[in-house]
C-alpha cells in the first residue's frame, strides 16, 4: 500500500526534529511526508523544513500563507495523490513508535473493504519529555451516532483509505468545529469507523498545544463546560447542517432521519424534550456527558450561529 502522510507545521522548532526522525525510522517504507507548513514566521524552523525537503525525497514541502490548523490540514487532504491507499495524519510535535504505520496497514489489510474507512491508533499521552501519563480509551459507543455530537477521534491518529479522501476531496467544509470532527463525522456517515488497540503514537502534551488533551481535572472539567454552552450546541447544528447540504446523497435513510431529528433539536420545543428518552439518535460516550448533552439541548435557546 502506498501511504501518504499529511503534517501541518507552524512555528515548530522545538519539537518538529523527534517527530520527523520518527517517521522516517518507521519499519513500513512504502510512503511519503506531505508537509504544508501554515505561514510559519520563525525562519530557522523554515530553513529546517528545506533542508528535510532537500535531504530526502520522500519529503514534499508547500510553504503557504498562515489559514489555521483546520483549513490546512483540508488543504493538505485536497493535495493528496489520488493514487494514495492510506492517508495518515501526523501532529508537528507527537512521537511515532517504530511500528505506526506498519501496524495500521496490517489492521485496514485484514479489514477487507473498499468502502471508505477510517482508523484510529491507539495512542498515549506523554508530557514535553515523553514520560507517561496515561493511555488513550477503548470507546464504546464510536461511530456516526456519537459523531453527530462528540469528537472521540484526535486528529494525530487518524489514517483514511483511498475511498474515504475520495469522500472527503469532495466537499470542503466552511463550518467545520475541527478538521478531525469533520472526517470523523463524513466518514462514520458514508463508511466505517475503527479504533486500533495498538498503541503507535506518543501524544505530546505541551504549553505550546494549539489543540489537545489536558492533566488537569478542574481545566478539564472548565472546558467541557464552556465547549457545550459556547460551541457545541451553536456551532455543531451548523456543522451538521453543513455536512446534510453537501453529503445528502450519499447518507443512507437512517442516517438522514438520525440528521432531521437532531438538527429539529435546534428550535423545536417537542424535539428538545425528546432528546431526554432518546438514545438512538445521538449518544456522547459517557453517560454524565450524555446527560448534560440533552439538559444542554432542552434548554437552549434558538439557533444561532457563532461563525
Amino acid at each position: 500500500m502506498k501511504v501518504t502522510i499529511c503534517i501541518s507545521t507552524f512555528n515548530g522548532q522545538l519539537f518538529f526534529d523527534e517527530q520527523i526522525e520518527s517517521i522516517l525510522n518507521q519499519t513500513y517504507r512504502n510512503f511519503d511526508i506531505l508537509i504544508r507548513d501554515d505561514g510559519s514566521t520563525d525562519f530557522d524552523f523554515i530553513e529546517k523544513l528545506k533542508r528535510y525537503e532537500k535531504q530526502y525525497k520522500q519529503v514534499k514541502l508547500l510553504l503557504k500563507e498562515n489559514i489555521g490548523v483546520s483549513r490546512s490540514f483540508f488543504e493538505l487532504l485536497n493535495t493528496c495523490p489520488l493514487n494514495s491507499d492510506l492517508v495518515i495524519l501526523a501532529d508537528q510535535d507527537d512521537v511515532w513508535l517504530q511500528s505506526r504505520i506498519e501496524n495500521t496497514v496490517k489492521f485496514i489489510e485484514y479489514q477487507n473493504t473498499h468502502s471508505p474507512l477510517l482508523c484510529s491508533c491507539g495512542f498515549e499521552y506523554v508530557d514535553e519529555d515523553l514520560n507517561f501519563i496515561s493511555r488513550s480509551p477503548i470507546y464504546k459507543h464510536i461511530g456516526f451516532t456519537n459523531a453527530l455530537v462528540q469528537n472521540l477521534i484526535p486528529g494525530c491518529t487518524i489514517c483514511i483509505n483511498n475511498a474515504a479522501l475520495k469522500i472527503l476531496q469532495l466537499y470542503t467544509p466552511k463550518k467545520a468545529v475541527i478538521h478531525d470532527w469533520w472526517m470523523y463525522l463524513a466518514i462514520s456517515a458514508t463508511g466505517k469507523v475503527f479504533q486500533e488497540s495498538n498503541v503507535s503514537v506518543k501524544y505530546r502534551q505541551h504549553r505550546f498545544n494549539v489543540l489537545g488533551g489536558t492533566t488537569s481535572f478542574i481545566e478539564k472539567n472548565q472546558r467541557r463546560l464552556k465547549r457545550k454552552l459556547n460551541t457545541l450546541i451553536y456551532k455543531v447544528y451548523d456543522q451538521v447542517q453543513e455536512f446534510k447540504s453537501n453529503y445528502q446523497d450519499l447518507i443512507s435513510d437512517v442516517n438522514k432521519n438520525k440528521i432531521e431529528r437532531f438538527l429539529k433539536s435546534a428550535d423545536d420545543f417537542s424535539s428538545k424534550f425528546f432528546f431526554l428518552f432518546d438514545f438512538k439518535t445521538v449518544r456522547r460516550e459517557k453517560l454524565l456527558d450524555n446527560l448534560l448533552l440533552k439538559i444542554v439541548i432542552i434548554f437552549s435557546g434558538s439557533k444561532k450561529s457563532n461563525t
